[in-house]
């Protein structure tokens, strides 16, 4: 096995990166249902008036579209041309483990990026200068790219956003200068979009909810060990809702939840951001770097519903 993919299966020695839906990534493929067909009526019923004033005429949410040149972050576009790129140069060593993930086989040279790629940002805040460029981009801000053969998204790629020296060969489809931290990937069950639209995860809060959204659901990575794949929505509701996690929890009011794959990949689910056992504010140590966490990162996650709905 790769060094590359045993950094997305599992926590490795160096401690780096863990994607904890491996295991429904490789086991839910038969089952998985493909995400509904939303209407432009139901996402802006499920939003604020201000909000919806700024849906696309194609019915989706305006999104943000990375630091830029100005922050050292590379555009969506560069984003997906270097997804594709490590794809089409590493197939032959990347696919076995990918069609492992997807459970079926992958169209391979066939694929595209699709049409959009997706933003998510860093669960802590900026490193200390000196801080090893692994832990910086594996870490960091980062562009979740899928991959399509036509409109079925089948692999999903993540780019650091601040990889702004990777090279595109202009000959031929090759990334030269790439090293670890700076991509990773895995396989997409079929009927599964990884991650979930904004568009479905704000309808589908609002009718679980009772409640509309006062800006546009936002893409935040959750702290080490998880990986930039397993990011999630973060929702902004109207109102506070109650919201009970079990039968025994007391439950407790909410207005800002997730939404995302948190128990396995057959559907999304929303939850509800719980202290941890440490202070989200304390400084984790990565390699002998500590990073400070944001207190906004979604670090414990609780899946909860509205109670009484």
């Amino acid at each position: 096995m790769n060094n590359q993919h045993r950094k997305l299966r599992g926590c490795t020695s160096r401690g780096i990166v863990h994607l904890v839906l491996a295991v429904a990534v490789g086991a839910c493929s038969s089952d998985a249902v493909a995400p509904p067909a939303l209407t432009s009526s139901e996402l802006r019923a499920s939003v604020t008036a201000e909000v919806a004033s700024t849906i696309s005429s194609t019915g989706q949410f305006r999104l943000p579209s990375g630091g830029g040149d100005a922050a050292g972050e590379i555009s969506e576009a560069r984003a997906k041309a270097v997804a594709l790129a490590f794809w089409q140069d590493q197939d032959h060593l990347v696919r076995p483990y990918a069609e492992h993930d997807r459970g079926a086989r992958i169209a391979g040279a066939d694929l595209k990026p699709c049409p959009r790629a997706y933003y998510t940002e860093s669960a802590y805040d900026a490193p200390p200068a000196g801080a090893r460029r692994s832990i910086v981009r594996s870490t960091g801000a980062q562009w979740v790219v899928g991959l399509c053969a036509g409109r079925e998204q089948q692999v999903v790629i993540t780019v650091a956003a601040t990889a702004v020296d990777l090279v595109l060969a202009p000959d031929a489809p090759r990334l030269r200068a790439w090293r670890s931290g700076d991509i990773m990937y895995a396989g997409v069950p079929q009927g599964v979009e990884m991650p979930v639209s904004p568009e479905l995860a704000a309808v589908a809060a609002a009718a679980a909810t009772g409640r509309r959204l006062t800006r546009a659901p936002k893409l935040v990575r959750r702290p080490v060990p998880y990986s930039g794949i397993a990011s999630v929505w973060t929702l902004e509701l109207d109102a506070p809702v109650r919201m009970r996690g079990s039968d025994r929890d007391e439950g407790s009011d909410e207005s800002k939840l997730v939404f995302g794959y948190l128990t396995d990949l057959r559907s999304p689910t929303l939850g509800i951001i719980r202290s941890d056992a440490s202070n989200a504010s304390d400084a984790e140590q990565q390699r002998g770097v500590f990073l400070r966490r944001r207190v906004s990162a979604p670090a414990a996650i609780v899946v909860a519903a509205a109670e009484g709905r």
